[in-house]
């Protein structure tokens, strides 16, 4: 019970956590760009690099530091200028790096098609046609050739800012997803990411004698994380508690048959471990690994848990989604962005203590299998929109004593992106397989609520 309280306490916490600084002043940025451009007949073609320049000088980062007294040619100096603006050096500070991430994707959102942003009031205009993929960043892409005109007026510094969240170059110190791989998500990448959900369910059914039974069913599903690693850290490390609950009660209550226990279908399991993600392999292969301790509150189980995922670098396009990448899909005069992964996936427990589960009491089992996913995400520079997802798990047990996991998962919500870099959902879910951590058979369709930060 107390360490239900606990983590109950903790995932409250996180509700009020913020951490956002205010955004940059833009304005600065474009008068260094633009200086001398005073008639106001004139508008000139500023070259991206000169923006880009203007960045990093206005961040506290001048480029006469990032070339460190190398002669560069022109062309070596412009690639330069749009790297670092893109990524910048692993020796600058993380606010600076915060900052220089701001303007980027700003100044990619005022240009965009279908800005709220004018022209005159950010005192730059776009001259050729954006390429289709907005991804952030897209103004800086040497292939891109982005063509730019300065605009001889004040540029405004009250710029609307959608999706502030984005310019994180590290993952966030604490959040609260559904899954745990989703802790480790940042910028625009976050917006896939799923969100801790609050679920309910009632049914009524009248039986041929007049009595009505109504069931009612609650659910949760979410992680807490914070963050164990450094701001620079190549690989993002987390410790987490992630909890899982389905309860369905009925009124009047049933009598029970002989053995049987009022909790026997409910999920009710905590897990408390740690993660660390996108550890990179040969042959532009990740690996992400993660080792808990469960704890089944119904069946009275306990385990110790391995759990290691491959995922491969390679993105195909396979039409409807590309593999392990956002694709932008326009449908009946929509955007919207499609994305399918494909992992493998394999699980290694050692079980203290069986209770009414079924596992071999003190023993050990492996389960090798993968996971596949099909997700919708509104366009990059899109505030809120459609969430939505399809997945399929299936995860044999090879060696040892455990169910087989075989598991779809499904999801439409709408999400509303708030101020601070949270999101609140609200849509349904679909559920049926067994649940990872406590083996349970789950299948239900429910209203959900959902917070993610």
């Amino acid at each position: 019970m107390k360490v239900r309280w606990l983590a109950g306490a903790a995932f409250a916490a996180i509700c009020s956590a913020s951490a956002w600084a205010d955004p940059p002043d833009m304005a600065s940025v474009v008068r260094i760009a633009c200086a001398g451009i005073t008639d106001a007949k004139d508008e000139r073609e500023v070259p991206t690099e000169r923006i880009a320049e203007a960045i990093l000088f206005d961040s506290g980062v001048p480029a006469s530091r990032l070339m460190g007294g190398r002669t560069l040619s022109p062309q070596e100096y412009r690639v330069a200028l749009l790297a670092a603006v893109q990524d910048p050096p692993s020796d600058v500070d993380v606010a600076t790096r915060e900052m220089i991430g701001q303007y980027v994707l700003e100044l990619g959102q005022d240009l965009s098609p279908g800005s709220s942003v004018s022209a005159k009031a950010r005192g730059l205009k776009l001259l050729s046609v954006p390429p289709s993929d907005l991804r952030a960043g897209w103004l800086f892409v040497p292939a891109n050739a982005v063509r730019i005109a300065c605009m001889p007026v004040k540029p405004s510094s009250s710029t609307p800012v959608i999706d502030r969240f984005a310019n994180s170059n590290a993952p966030s110190r604490m959040g609260l997803t559904k899954a745990i791989a989703d802790l480790s998500t940042t910028g625009d990448e976050r917006k896939k990411a799923d969100s801790a959900t609050i679920g309910m369910k009632i049914d009524k059914t009248t039986d041929d004698d007049g009595n009505t039974k109504r069931t009612t069913t609650l659910s949760f599903d979410g992680t807490l994380g914070v963050r164990v690693t450094g701001d620079h850290a190549s690989t993002p490390g987390f410790v987490f508690a992630n909890y899982t609950l389905s309860r369905a009660r009925i009124k009047p209550e049933p009598p029970l048959d002989p053995g049987k226990h009022r909790d026997d279908d409910d999920t009710n399991g905590l897990e408390l471990g740690a993660t660390l993600g996108d550890i990179a392999l040969p042959y532009d292969l990740s690996l992400a690994a993660t080792g808990g301790y469960v704890l089944d509150f119904v069946k009275r189980s306990r385990r110790a848990t391995g759990s290691f995922v491959l995922d491969s670098g390679y993105t195909p396009d396979l039409g409807l989604c590309k593999l392990g990448m956002l694709k932008l899909v326009s449908l009946a005069g929509i955007d919207f962005r499609t994305e399918c992964t494909f992992q493998v996936e394999a699980d290694y427990s050692h079980v203290f203590k069986v209770g009414r589960a079924d596992f071999k009491d003190r023993g050990d089992f492996v389960a090798i299998g993968l996971f596949v996913n099909f997700q919708i995400v509104p366009p990059v520079f899109d505030k809120s929109g459609i969430v939505a997802n399809v997945s399929y798990r299936y995860l044999p047990t090879v060696s040892g004593i455990a169910p087989d996991v075989k598991r779809w998962d499904a999801g439409l919500k709408y999400r509303w992106w708030l101020p601070q870099g949270a999101a609140v959902d609200f849509g349904g879910t679909y559920k049926h397989g067994e649940e990872l951590k406590t083996y349970t058979h789950e299948n239900s369709i429910e209203l959900t609520l959902g917070l993610l930060y």
